[in-house]
């Protein structure tokens, strides 16, 4: 099916593009992050699992049942240094942003150009994330029930370039 991800460039540099076979996203704004959502897409109950590697920047992530219009979200945040922190976006305001959980995990590969696979299982309120198939954290959480999903590409300190590949999606009963 068409899933319509995001292509281009916008105001601020960022991009979201296709580059040999993978997906990227980058970000040179300091302290900004770069969603690319795929827009023909509208999940409920499901499992989205993404191929993530770090090629430059300080971290990751993805994107889950997002209405990009209204800028709202749930954002999953995988750092190369093995942290990794989930926030509520109610409005395009990052200071409006509620961090729902964060910490760090053995299971989440460190360093560039590491290969990590992520995931996310959202049934309902009930949200699991995964680092390499391993559990690492999971909150209750019902301010969305369904939306479209995305990769990010977060710049701490240096231009974020994030390659995605491998993107793959369950439904849940």
């Amino acid at each position: 099916p068409n899933t319509d991800w995001m292509t281009g460039t916008n105001s601020n540099n960022a991009t979201c593009a296709f580059v040999g076979g993978a997906y990227q996203s980058s970000q040179p704004v300091n302290g900004d992050f770069h969603a690319c959502i795929a827009l023909a897409t509208d999940y409920n109950n499901f499992v989205y699992e993404v191929q993530m590697t770090i090629v430059s920047g300080d971290s990751g992530g993805i994107i889950f049942r997002a209405n990009q219009p209204n800028s709202t979200f749930y954002y999953f945040r995988v750092g190369q240094n093995g942290s990794y922190d989930l926030r509520l976006y109610v409005d395009p305001q990052i200071n409006d942003s509620h961090q729902l959980t964060s910490g760090s995990s053995s299971a989440i590969h460190t360093g560039i150009n590491q290969p990590n696979t992520i995931a996310v299982v959202a049934n309902g309120s009930s949200l699991m994330f995964y680092a390499n198939h391993q559990l690492i954290t999971s909150v209750t959480d019902s301010t969305f029930s369904h939306g479209q999903i995305g990769v990010v590409a977060y710049n701490q300190g240096g231009l974020a370039t994030v390659v995605y590949s491998n993107a793959r999606v369950w439904m849940l009963q």
